[in-house]
């Protein structure tokens, strides 16, 4: 009735859940990042809860419109009192499956399901099954999508689902029946109310969707009145202003005025209840069980991270634990979850600044693989002081069990060491699980690189990333430009501290300890801007069919630049078996035996670009430092990066595909004054005062000190 007089192309307010109106206030895009996370893990459970009118069902329309429907078969069920059978028959009709609708066996129903759900993984889809107002269903109807979890093919789960309802279906799936269910929730979270900037924000919002004009205005007063009257409810905010709009257009107003507000409130108490339109309550993203201490900022939490459908346990014999000093006089404790050379070698030199600031604090890295995935100490010996204890959890197998594993096995460490903080130093799921369960237990979480977003081509790197931005409780953004993406993202600013990269210090303190670097360099012709490669064979990288392709190309796409390459034994076995020796050296390409990796770092520095699968251990580093990177794509389904950092390299290219830089301008010289260990001391000072502030202590925090990399070697001899 309004919409045509003020201009607008929609009702602005209409109840009906719209994804083309989803709002992303803070504890919606928290609830949607942990959604996309569970969505990626492809098999258990999903849980969202909320009160009525919290904007459930619009977060999972939007999750479901970004999926790729050539690989996802997406149904919903908007449940009512649906009993085991009841249920059984929803999906067949939901998922589009012929069947007949009087069919009441059970064992044809599922047969038929199951029949379905084959036929989707052979086309390389999975099902996702969305049942609305899950509340409802019978505990008999839960237990039976349970064990409709339990279909694989080539252990891969054919069904995933999402739980969505009231506030009391995490009581029922609390309850003692549903115990096996639990343990398959990968992800949950509960939607609380808008806040009332939020609040005005998403009013703007929607009158933005529809072309407003700014006819009808709003005084700045009524926006907490409406937030006030509504309790910050998205459909009791939509219910309101659909009111005020239709009153405006009656009354020949342009502007919607407090006093306004007020009297359609009173109105719509007395017509439909205060149930409806009613105060404000409190702002609720996850209920946290704390066993340690509440969280200082508000870190969205999930309340149920990863369970193995098995125990495991927690101190299997894959563990390997290495203890190299007690430090008894340690006042603080830090966990370092790592999974990457680039992340150990991070974390030890943390480690270091934290051991020698004013309070001492150990430092406990928690490898999530073998040790043996690290390669020999002496690779990062000669470049700082080790951790004073690391503990390697040998954790293997499909990636779901790898997330399981890592959960139950860091719980163990959270509660035998007690950590200040946990600090995530890798993007992967199984650390991302980590750092929720640490929210989760009341430890806050640090990020090292917030705010950086891998290529494009890394989908779940950056996913992860944000989410574990989303995690943290404090934040350091190594630029501007990162805490310009945090903010864009609704991080809040007071958890934000723009450092400079604990890679940079790694990069650094490499280099200065790394001569062999500088002398395979040498003994090649090579100062800077050439394309370094450091591909492999083996260990489920390239294969040994692949070298003499692989040769080629490089051969094709070298061009003028110099191109040296860095290979392994089982490599250098191969191209020799194959006679492709001959060629490279023909092609002007060198080769040299594979150093350590303090020593690749180095050399890394000084390359115009790096050319390797998807697999090596600079991969990270080349995206943390933004060298040019080109990832060898064997079977030319990469696809193309849109970012320009990072392009898939075909093994029928003839040309790289991407701009590098032939100056090799990776290396940063550090201003006068500062020195290769200046981030990690300053984040180390910073954590020390933000730990005293929240807990309420009077030790005052000196400046850091300045040591060079040689002198950090030395202070604990």
């Amino acid at each position: 009735m309004f919409e045509s007089h003020f201009g607008f192309s929609a009702p602005p307010f209409q109840l009906n859940p719209d994804p083309t109106f989803y709002f992303g206030s803070k504890g919606h895009s928290n609830a949607l990042a942990y959604l996309q996370y569970g969505v990626h893990q492809a098999e258990g459970f999903i849980v969202v809860t909320g009160d009525i009118g919290a904007g459930k069902t619009t977060l999972v329309r939007t999750l479901l419109e970004g999926l790729d429907a050539t690989q996802v078969k997406a149904a919903q069920i908007a449940s009512t009192q649906l009993d085991a059978v009841g249920l059984l028959q929803a999906m067949l009709t939901a998922f589009g499956v012929p069947h007949n609708p009087g069919a009441v066996s059970k064992a044809s129903l599922i047969s038929t399901l199951e029949a379905f759900f084959m036929t989707l993984a052979i086309k390389n889809k999975r099902a996702l099954l969305v049942i609305d107002e899950a509340q409802n269903l019978s505990m008999d109807a839960i237990e039976e999508l349970r064990m409709l979890s339990n279909f694989q093919l080539r252990k891969q789960a054919l069904l995933q689902s999402f739980l969505v309802g009231q506030p009391e279906l995490r009581g029922m799936i609390e309850s003692q029946r549903l115990e096996q269910l639990r343990q398959r929730v990968i992800a949950s979270c509960h939607l609380g109310p808008l806040d009332a900037d939020e609040t005005r924000r998403y009013i703007e919002h929607r009158l933005n969707r529809v072309g407003w004009n700014g006819n009808p205005s709003f005084e700045p007063e009524a926006f907490p009145h409406i937030h006030h009257a509504t309790g910050g409810v998205p459909r009791r905010i939509n219910l309101l202003c659909n009111r005020l709009l239709l009153s405006a257009f009656l009354e020949n107003l342009t502007q919607v005025t407090t006093a306004q507000v007020l009297r359609i409130a009173q109105e719509l108490r007395h017509e439909v209840g205060d149930a409806t339109i009613a105060q404000p309550t409190g702002r609720v993203i996850a209920d946290v069980p704390v066993t340690r201490r509440a969280p200082v900022a508000a870190a969205p939490v999930l309340d149920e991270v990863v369970r193995s459908p098995q125990p495991v346990a927690a101190t299997p014999s894959s563990v390997q634990r290495v203890v190299r000093r007690e430090l008894s006089a340690a006042v603080r404790t830090v966990l370092c979850v790592v999974d990457t050379p680039s992340g150990y070698l991070n974390a030890a030199l943390l480690a270091a600044s934290l051991e020698h600031s004013p309070i001492i604090t150990r430092t406990v890295v928690v490898g999530l693989g073998a040790a043996q995935v690290f390669g020999p100490v002496e690779n990062y010996a000669e470049v700082v002081d080790l951790p004073a204890i690391e503990v390697h959890l040998g954790i293997e197998g499909s990636p779901a069990r790898r997330t399981a594993e890592a959960v139950l096995r860091v719980e163990a460490l959270l509660d035998e060491f007690a950590p200040d903080l946990l600090v995530p130093l890798s993007t992967s799921d199984e650390a991302v699980a980590c750092a929720m369960l640490a929210s989760r237990k009341g430890v806050p979480v640090v990020r090292l690189d917030g705010g950086v977003r891998a290529p494009v081509a890394f989908e779940a790197a950056r996913r992860n990333a944000s989410l574990l931005d989303r995690i943290a409780s404090q934040i350091f953004a190594p630029t501007q430009v990162a805490a310009l993406t945090l903010s864009n993202e609704g991080i809040e600013v007071g958890q934000v501290q723009v450092m400079g990269s604990l890679t940079q210090d790694a990069l650094s303190a490499a280099d200065a300890a790394s001569p062999l670097a500088q002398a395979l360099m040498t003994h090649h012709g090579l100062t800077s801007g050439f394309a370094l490669v450091t591909a492999r064979v083996g260990h489920g990288r390239l294969t040994p069919q692949s070298l003499s392709k692989l040769v080629l190309m490089l051969s094709r796409v070298r061009g003028d630049l110099p191109m040296l390459w860095l290979v392994c034994g089982e490599t250098q076995s191969a191209l020799r078996g194959q006679g492709l020796g001959t060629v490279l050296s023909r092609s002007g390409i060198s080769l040299a035996s594979m150093p350590v990796f303090s020593s690749r770092l180095s050399i890394l520095q000084r390359a115009a670009c790096l050319i390797t699968d998807h697999g090596d251990d600079l991969v990270d580093v080349a995206m943390s430092t933004g060298t040019p990177l080109l990832l060898l794509d064997e079977t030319g389904e990469g696809g193309e990066s849109a970012d320009g950092r990072v392009a898939w390299l075909p093994f029928e290219a003839s040309e790289l595909g991407l701009p590098v830089n032939t100056r090799g301008a990776n290396v940063v010289d550090l201003p006068i004054g500062e020195t290769a260990t200046s981030v990690a001391e300053s984040m180390v000072s910073h954590l020390h005062g933000w730990l005293s502030r929240r807990d309420g202590e009077t030790t005052i925090i000196e400046p850091p000190r300045r040591e060079s990399a040689s002198r950090l070697k030395e202070v604990g001899k």
